[in-house]
């Protein structure tokens, strides 16, 4: 069976060295790259084509970059999942329009990122997500031209 490819998106050095350690120990993932600004998620995720795209909601941009704005773009090349340290839940449903197929706590147990990767990569929406299913694909935000974003 093929490994999960999973890129990881956050500024956050410290959470991916854990993320990555956590995933380096699954033998059915495998990191295949990580960006730490939006820009930089841009440019490599076109190449790299991964699974999972675990992304922080926080994520920053030089060019006033929305991560909503993101997510939407990368919804092309991947599952995305969303990451968050927020408490409250007012994003979760712009995040699903967007294109996001999960979100996480990243204060959850390493148990539930791993199950929500897995359930990701297999585009089920079941019983990963903090909300509730998300809106069918005609209700989807748009998302700007690629080479739009890659020029902002």
């Amino acid at each position: 069976m093929p490994q999960i490819r999973v890129f990881i998106a956050d500024a956050d050095v410290y959470l991916r060295d854990k993320i990555r350690q956590l995933i380096a120990i699954q033998g059915d993932m495998v990191i295949v790259d990580e960006a730490f600004s939006a820009e930089e998620v841009q440019t490599k995720l076109p190449e790299q084509h991964p699974q999972i795209l675990l992304i922080d909601l926080g994520l920053p941009s030089a060019h006033q970059l929305s991560v909503m704005d993101l997510v939407a773009f990368a919804s092309h090349y991947s599952n995305v999942v969303l990451l968050s340290s927020r408490d409250d839940d007012s994003f979760k449903e712009e995040a699903f329009r967007a294109g996001a197929v999960g979100v996480q706590k990243k204060t959850a147990p390493s148990e539930k990122l791993l199950r929500t990767i897995r359930l990701a990569a297999r585009s089920d929406r079941r019983s990963y997500s903090l909300w509730p299913p998300p809106p069918p694909v005609a209700e989807r935000r748009e998302c700007p031209a690629p080479d739009v974003l890659l020029k902002s």
